[in-house]
């Protein structure tokens, strides 16, 4: 009688151990670099949308230079209402957010720096410039500083983590302004990165954290998140 070869039950429950616990320990860090490519791709996205948006409302209002800017640093309603009705017009499919529901359904009331710390918050009043986008991320065009706007970008809206650098990105539109951002829509923080800043990098993983933006549009990549010797000697990713 010829023989057959064949693997016993317990090699084979054995083998599918190891397949099992491989995949437990290397489908984790799959995921969360697929996440990151699209997190990437979204803000990258935003980003070519705000400047399209810019150049058609400067093609409607003539230059930057010419619109109504604010004049001096602080919260001003009627400059942020004036610049919101500018830029939503130029956005397809979006929806006002409600501002009974604006905390469940377009922003968290609390964001937090990549060490879990709150740094922060939109008020009640602010509730009434936030739009919805249809691919349930969300954004808020707020004024911070003269001739200065933010454009504030939240891929998933108000779930977790509401993290600067993770979920939640931030722009700056410049109407007037100096040097090589003048009159631009630019990721907040590229001064320090177009400078070759040192401190660009610890910004982005400590006291403004929205300085990350920059590196992901720019960079690519979200790897700040993974090793902290980044920007060092022209270093711009973790390999």
């Amino acid at each position: 009688m010829k023989m057959r070869n064949a693997f016993t039950l317990a090699e084979v429950l054995i083998t599918l151990g190891i397949i099992g616990i491989v995949a437990a320990m290397t489908l984790p860090s799959i995921i969360e670099k697929y996440q990151e490519k699209v997190t990437v791709s979204k803000v990258r996205k935003m980003y070519a949308l705000l400047q399209e948006a810019y150049l058609r409302v400067e093609n409607k209002y003539g230059p930057a230079s010419s619109w109504d800017c604010p004049s001096s640093a602080g919260r001003n309603t009627s400059y942020t209402r004036l610049w919101t009705s500018y830029f939503v017009s130029e956005f397809a499919n979006i929806k006002k957010c409600s501002k009974q529901k604006f905390y469940e359904s377009c922003f968290n009331s609390d964001y937090y720096n990549l060490k879990g710390q709150r740094i922060w918050g939109i008020s009640e009043e602010d509730t009434e410039f936030g739009y919805k986008l249809p691919d349930g991320g969300s954004f808020i065009l707020l004024q911070n500083n003269s001739f200065l706007m933010h454009f504030y970008y939240d891929i998933n809206g108000p779930k977790k983590p509401n993290m600067f650098g993770k979920d939640m990105f931030s722009f700056e539109l410049y109407c007037g302004g100096n040097g090589n951002i003048k009159n631009k829509i630019m990721p907040q923080g590229y001064s320090s990165y177009s400078s070759g800043s040192t401190y660009f990098m610890n910004y982005c993983l400590g006291t403004i954290p929205e300085y990350c933006g920059t590196w992901v549009v720019y960079e690519g990549n979200m790897d700040y998140l993974h090793c902290n010797d980044l920007y060092k000697n022209g270093k711009t990713s973790c390999k």
